[in-house]
This record gives C-alpha cells, sequence and structure tokens, in this order.
C-alpha cells in the first residue's frame, strides 16, 4: 500500500502542477476569480508537496482515516477549483477526475461511490453555472461529455 500511498501523492502533486500551467496558460479563465484561484493552487500545493514528502519517506502507508481526509480534501479542492474558474468550462475539470484515481487506487469497493459523489458534485457546479450566468445557454453536449467523463 506504501507504493499506491507514493503513486497518488506524485499524481496529486502533477496535478497541482498542471493548475499552474493552466492558469499561466489561459490566465482569462482563471481571472475570473484570479486571487482565490491562485491562493486555492498554492495552499493546494502545499498540501500536495507535503503528502509527497510525507509519501516517499516514510515506510508506513496511510491509514484509513487519513485516507479518508485526503479523498475529502481532493473532492473539496475540485469543486472549489471548477466553481470558481468558469464552472463546467474551467480549465481545472481534469481534478474532478483525480479523486476516482485515488479511490479507486485505495478502495476498490469505494470507486462507486465516489464516483457518485463527484457526479453529483459536478451536476451541483453546473447548476451553479447556468444559474449564475445570467440566462446564458447550458451547452448539453459539453455538460454530457465531462459527467461520462467524471465517472467510471
Amino acid at each position: 500500500m506504501v507504493a499506491v500511498d507514493r503513486f497518488v501523492a506524485s499524481t496529486r502533486l502533477a496535478f497541482t502542477l498542471c493548475a499552474f500551467v493552466a492558469i499561466l496558460a489561459d490566465p482569462s479563465r482563471a481571472a475570473w476569480n484570479g486571487t482565490p484561484v491562485l491562493a486555492l493552487a498554492i495552499a493546494y500545493a502545499f498540501y500536495a508537496l507535503t503528502t509527497v514528502t510525507w509519501a516517499w519517506s516514510s515506510a508506513a502507508s496511510l491509514g484509513e482515516r487519513a485516507r479518508l481526509g485526503s479523498q475529502l480534501i481532493d473532492v473539496s479542492t475540485a469543486v472549489v477549483f471548477v466553481s470558481l474558474s468558469g464552472g463546467i468550462h474551467s480549465p481545472f475539470f481534469a481534478f474532478m477526475v483525480f479523486p476516482l484515481l485515488s479511490v479507486s487506487l485505495q478502495w476498490r469497493q469505494g470507486a462507486l461511490w465516489m464516483a457518485g459523489a463527484s457526479l453529483a458534485a459536478y451536476g451541483g457546479v453546473a447548476c451553479y453555472t447556468v444559474l449564475g450566468s445570467s440566462g446564458a445557454p447550458l451547452e448539453l453536449n459539453v455538460l454530457i461529455i465531462q459527467a461520462s467523463t467524471s465517472s467510471p
């Protein structure tokens, strides 16, 4: 299980680095709420660096409570990233997939529950995007494609 913890922590760090690349590559999307998005990216980067450091320097595996807490942090961060940076059109959409990857490696039976929670969270973000966009039409094809990629 230590190898899984190391892989998940390293992947979390890679996703965080990709978030910074997304902010640099398309600052207009992240600039919708630029300061909060950047602050969240920096905080999540520190969290990712801490977990990578711990995973690679420790011979012990994470406990069940630590894994659950980590999952909650990952899902919450993904939802906030997507919500703050454009909703369903966010460049941070890949963050919705990461919790599914980590839960499928750590708890095989929990992957279905996490897929349901991720799909519900993405549905909430989609509703928030549509209701907050002052009547802008919902692109149903984008919603269906992204929702199908966020579930196994």
